[in-house]
Order: C-alpha cells, then sequence, then structure tokens
C-alpha cells in the first residue's frame, strides 16, 4: 500500500507553523515537523539532491525502500 506526496506540499509545515503563531492549536506543530522530515527525506534520498515532482510513499514496514519516486505525473 502506498499513498504519494507532491514536492509542493512542502511549503505546508510554514504554513502550519505561522498558523500556530497566530491562534491555531499547537498540536499542529508535530504536524509540520512530521511533513518537514518528510520534504527532507524526498531531497536527501536522491543522489542529486533533487526531488521528483512526486513522490509514493510506502506504508508497509516490511517492504523495505520508504520512499518511490515517480518519473512523471502522468499517474492523475
Amino acid at each position: 500500500m502506498s499513498c504519494f506526496q507532491e514536492h509542493l506540499a512542502c511549503f505546508l509545515p510554514a504554513t502550519l507553523v505561522l498558523g500556530v503563531i497566530h491562534g491555531l492549536d499547537k498540536s499542529h506543530l508535530a504536524l509540520a515537523a512530521n511533513l518537514t522530515n518528510t520534504c527532507y527525506e524526498m531531497y536527501h534520498q536522491t543522489a542529486t539532491g533533487l526531488s521528483a515532482e512526486i513522490v509514493s510513499m510506502n506504508l508497509d514496514p516490511q517492504e523495505g525502500k520508504d520512499l518511490f519516486f515517480r518519473v512523471s505525473s502522468a499517474a492523475f
């Protein structure tokens, strides 16, 4: 089983932190931290340091690799 994330989602953690600064519940900080880590791994796990536009995430711990990079966004 897998899900996917587009690289533009990496802007969301900053938005969540700004929301907390302006009154959102502090639980949003944990989500921001987890999403930031995922975004970091999207870039860190490639040889070039550049992420693909869409990254599939493996949700099954028995499968091995956590991230799978798609060649194009034609999957939609």
